[in-house]
C-alpha cells in the first residue's frame, strides 16, 4: 500500500504525513487516508492514539491491556478485517515478540490467499496497535 493524502491532502514524502499529524491532527480524531493498492485507490478512516513517550499522534486501536501472542493476533486480525487491509480472506498468521523505540512489542503477520502480507506491530503492555503496513 502506498498513502496518497491523509484527510485529502496530498502526500508526496514521508514528512507530508508526519506534518500533517503533528499540526493538522490530535490523537483521538479520525482521519481518512487514501492508499493505492493494486493500482486502485481506496480511503481507508484510522483512528489516532498517542504513543507512549513519543509526542505526537499514530495509528492506533483501542488499547486493551497488556496481551500475549494469541490476543495480539486477534486484535490485528481484526484491525485487518474491519479497515479491509487484504483483498482475500487471511491464510496465515503469525506472532512474533519484536522492539520499537525501546517498547516490547509482538509483530504480527497476517497473509492472504492472494500472498499480500499485512504487519501490524502490536504494544504487548497495552495491546495498541503501533503500526501498520501492507505489502
Amino acid at each position: 500500500d502506498i498513502i496518497t493524502a491523509i484527510d485529502g491532502v496530498p502526500v508526496r514524502r514521508f514528512e507530508d504525513l508526519v506534518g500533517y499529524l503533528v499540526t493538522d491532527a490530535a490523537p483521538g480524531q479520525e482521519v481518512t487516508l487514501t492508499i493505492r493498492r493494486d493500482g486502485k485507490s481506496m480511503d481507508v478512516p484510522v483512528t489516532l492514539g498517542e504513543r507512549p513517550g513519543q509526542a505526537g499522534p499514530v495509528l492506533t486501536t483501542e488499547a486493551k491491556g497488556a496481551v500475549n501472542a494469541r490476543e495480539a493476533i486477534a486484535i490485528a486480525t481484526d484491525l485487518a478485517e474491519k479497515d479491509n487491509l487484504l483483498q482475500s480472506s487471511i491464510a496465515q498468521k503469525l506472532a512474533t515478540p519484536g522492539e520499537l523505540d525501546g517498547q516490547e512489542t509482538w509483530n504480527v503477520e497476517l497473509t492472504d490467499e492472494d500472498g499480500n502480507v499485512a504487519t501490524i506491530i502490536v504494544a504487548k503492555d497495552s495491546g495498541e496497535v503501533l503500526q501498520f503496513e501492507v505489502k
